[in-house]
């Protein structure tokens, strides 16, 4: 996959479901706008994460750095 929410191992037989755009629209932006809310606001938090961690790290500069842009 070339774009990703969130990695997993899994431990039992499981179905993967691929959507492609049109199909991601229909099923969730049109009928289930709250599984997209949800998943925006855990991506919010992933991304505050990591870059809190970075910052710690020391590499705050890169932040600063993309601002200018």
């Amino acid at each position: 996959m070339e774009t990703y929410m969130t990695s997993a191992v899994c431990t039992e037989r499981t179905e993967v479901l691929v959507l492609e755009t049109k199909h991601y629209e229909r099923l969730f932006v049109k009928k289930h706008q709250r599984t997209i809310d949800a998943m925006r606001m855990r991506l919010e938090v992933k991304l505050n994460t990591r870059t809190s961690v970075l910052k710690v790290l020391g590499y705050g500069f890169l932040f600063a750095y993309a601002e200018q842009w």
